[in-house]
């Protein structure tokens, strides 16, 4: 009896078996078929199925909404980056007696001043950062130099002394401040600076939030109360190492600190300024970029023209941060004079200084070529000739003699009778005189030992 039970029990338990899977199966043809109809139907050409055979159909409905959703946004964020940077448009830091900028064609040296300012008053803008970021797109090459704001040059040009922190609230300095201050510190560094790009201490903190964070190396920990007003009021500080990171909120006062010195503050401003695009290639970076272009436009003062900052980004992506030369004016090459305020001024030594600026911004093809070059000064201006001498020696060139000109000249003029000997040496005196030299192709009529004879008239610019 308890068999028959069993039996009638375990017969029963198989019947409900074969019945549920003879239900399953008819189901999931019926839904093949269905899949197939509609996909058949409508789907047959699209190349996602074939990489997903054996998703279910509701599966991929889902990734197909998904895709779409996902074009949408993007299109509409590619649309917002199109708005911001087609209603963008570099405002210049105009001043009167505003003269016309340097046109960069994008293949010639490009030295752009860096100009970091603290406006206390209307009437009271500092500076305090200053510094030269160059590009060498022919040398795929990138510099960065860094100078002390407290030093002062003497500019023959206007017969005064230039104190660069004071020098944009300075009431004894007439016209264009800005292009000034480029001349001061070309006359100071002997490299020819082209463009600006000015921002201020409370911009620059707005526009530094948005991007990411940086690496750096810090050479001494950074422990600098001073800064407080620059952190909200709190206390912070950097411990020394390698590889730190740096919130974007805090480049400011981490560039800002002096409490270690002046060197060790131009170092640190200098490891940001290079690391600083490095970091941005990011999706965070794409998802703010119309605000980032937003705060650029708001914040920045600069004579760069659009298609120059498209050019000069796509430089900073083509060459690695490792690749960029760099260097700032160190200590032992100025000398301090007097205090002005809360502020030393200070002497540079130029024989220093080129020292440095030698061995960023020498160029081997022009050092290559060996071309004599021989200086005249038919200026009014003293001392022009042995400044421009400055620029040739510290690109790598070969300046064999500097003296006085002849006769009294208006046009720069330069002498080369054999041009094809020495391309880039030609190409970079060029540049130094902003392309407005006059060439003459063929031998300095007077006497002379250069094979290029560089000939300085009053409108040597």
């Amino acid at each position: 009896m308890a068999l028959t039970i069993f039996n009638n029990l375990i017969n029963r338990i198989k019947r409900r078996k074969t019945q549920a899977s003879f239900t399953h199966k008819i189901k999931n043809q019926q839904q093949k078929a269905r899949t197939n109809s509609v996909i058949k139907g409508n789907y047959s050409n699209n190349k996602i199925f074939k990489f997903l055979p054996s998703i279910n159909f509701n599966f991929r409905l889902i990734i197909i909404i998904l895709l779409i959703l996902s074009t949408a946004v993007c299109s509409v964020h590619f649309y917002r980056i199109a708005d911001a940077w087609i209603k963008f448009q570099p405002e210049k830091f105009e001043q009167e007696g505003m003269v016309s900028s340097y046109k960069w064609n994008g293949k010639d040296k490009l030295t752009i001043l860096i100009v970091g300012t603290d406006q206390v008053t209307e009437d009271h803008v500092f500076i305090d950062a200053l510094g030269i970021y160059s590009i060498d797109p022919i040398n795929n090459a990138i510099a960065v130099f860094m100078i002390n704001p407290d030093l002062k040059v003497y500019m023959s040009a206007i017969g005064k002394d230039i104190n660069f922190r004071t020098m944009l609230h300075d009431k004894n300095i007439e016209g264009d401040k800005i292009n000034i201050l480029k001349n001061a510190v070309s006359t100071l560094l002997a490299v020819k600076v082209d463009k600006y790009v000015v921002i201020e201490k409370s911009a620059a903190i707005k526009l530094l939030t948005e991007l990411n964070p940086i690496k750096v190396s810090i050479a001494a920990t950074v422990n600098d109360k001073d800064i407080t007003r620059l952190t909200g009021g709190q206390e912070i500080s950097w411990e020394a190492g390698s590889d730190k990171l740096i919130w974007g909120s805090e480049l400011i006062p981490f560039m800002a600190s002096d409490n270690n010195g002046r060197d060790d503050q131009l170092l640190r401003q200098q490891n940001v300024i290079v690391a600083l695009p490095y970091y941005q290639n990011s999706v965070r970076t794409f998802v703010k970029l119309p605000e980032i272009i937003n705060l650029f436009a708001e914040s920045i003062f600069t004579d760069l023209e659009k298609q120059e900052i498209l050019t000069i980004s796509q430089a900073l992506l083509n060459t690695k941060e490792k690749e960029i030369k760099k260097g700032y004016t160190r200590q032992s090459s100025y000398n301090k004079t007097k205090s002005i305020s809360f502020y030393d001024v200070f002497t540079p030594d130029l024989t220093q200084i080129d020292k440095d600026i030698n061995n960023i911004f020498f160029d081997m093809q022009i050092f290559k070529e060996q071309a004599k070059i021989e200086i005249l000064n038919s200026s009014q201006i003293r001392g022009l000739a042995n400044n421009r001498a400055r620029w040739i020696v510290n690109t790598g060139g070969r300046v064999v003699k500097v003296g006085n000109g002849f006769s009294a000249a208006e046009i720069t003029k330069i002498y080369c009778a054999e041009p094809e000997k020495y391309p880039y040496t030609i190409l970079e005196l060029s540049r130094i005189f902003n392309n407005k030299a006059e060439f003459v192709n063929s031998k300095f009529p007077n006497r002379h030992v250069g094979d290029i004879v560089v000939e300085l008239g009053d409108l040597y610019e």
